[in-house]
């Protein structure tokens, strides 16, 4: 079989396309590139989750900078964390305002109180009241399908 000029033309054209290395770099480069591409888009959306989160968290503090002033308004201070977003911004949600309270006594102990008692705390206590803003936006991730919204909150000490 191995006197067959067929058969030995083409063992000798199988030797010549085995070592012919022409086409091997467009392989690997047909191999990398998705993987390239992967990193640069994950990278892409992780950075603009956190610029989101970013922006969002300093339109609560600015909610948060307003509740100092006027602790009681909760349609001053979701407009004015509202305001603070970025033009062209939708699917925010600005949560209701919450206020805590909490006694603080001179050994440095806290407990929490009621802020609807009168009066909050008992003698010798300081009464501190706060006041937390949350917000939260609908995110949509190009590769990052674990992280659907993006959150903050903050919390203001108000008098």
């Amino acid at each position: 079989m191995s006197s067959n000029p067929r058969f030995q033309q083409l063992r000798v054209r199988l030797r010549g396309v085995l070592a012919d290395r022409r086409g091997v770099s467009a392989i690997e480069f047909g191999v990398t590139v998705p993987i390239i591409v992967m990193i640069i888009l994950g990278t892409y959306d992780l950075g603009n989750l956190v610029q989101q989160r970013m922006k969002l968290s300093d339109a609560v503090r600015a909610g948060g900078q307003y509740a100092m002033s006027y602790p009681t308004s909760t349609s001053g201070i979701q407009g004015a964390i509202t305001a603070a977003l970025p033009t062209g911004w939708s699917g925010v949600t600005v949560g209701s305002p919450t206020m805590s309270c909490a006694c603080w006594s001179a050994g440095g102990g806290e407990t929490t109180a009621s802020c609807a008692a009168d009066p909050v705390c008992s003698a010798g206590e300081v009464t501190e009241r706060f006041v937390t803003l949350t917000a939260s936006r609908v995110y949509t991730p190009l590769l990052l399908v674990s992280f659907t919204s993006v959150s903050a909150s903050y919390v203001a000490r108000v008098q």
